[in-house]
């Protein structure tokens, strides 16, 4: 019975290593500078940076503007590359990329932090 206990914490122990190693993005890197904190899965830059006024499936409000969603918009988290729009609700702070059709293609959370710049 003992054996048995071990050998199911270590099937355990790998199935997680594994996990980890299967799932590359899961986990973004955040690197803190002097000048503030980088997002490695971020842009560099945005073309636009505002306060979200509102979000669904259609589009966003960012300061007063609605913005319309492009077929295959992507949604980032500062600790995840690939992310849900549940995730992100009015008041926060938002950095977007608009593509060639004019919509957004790419919608990224911000913790209030500086180190991004509007293009």
């Amino acid at each position: 019975m003992k054996n048995k206990n071990y050998f199911s914490l270590l099937v355990l122990v790998i199935a997680l290593l594994g996990s980890c190693w299967l799932v590359p993005n899961a986990i973004a890197k955040i690197i803190h500078t002097e000048e503030g904190v980088i997002i490695t899965h971020y842009p560099d830059t945005f073309d636009k940076i505002g306060i979200l006024d509102s979000i669904d499936k259609n589009g966003v409000v960012i300061d007063d503007m609605f913005l319309p969603f492009s077929e295959d918009a992507r949604f980032m988290l500062p600790r995840r590359e690939y992310a849900a729009i549940r995730h992100f609700k009015k008041g926060q702070k938002v950095g977007l990329l608009i593509g060639e059709d004019q919509k957004v293609a790419l919608l990224c959370l911000f913790y209030n932090q500086p180190g991004h710049r509007s293009r």
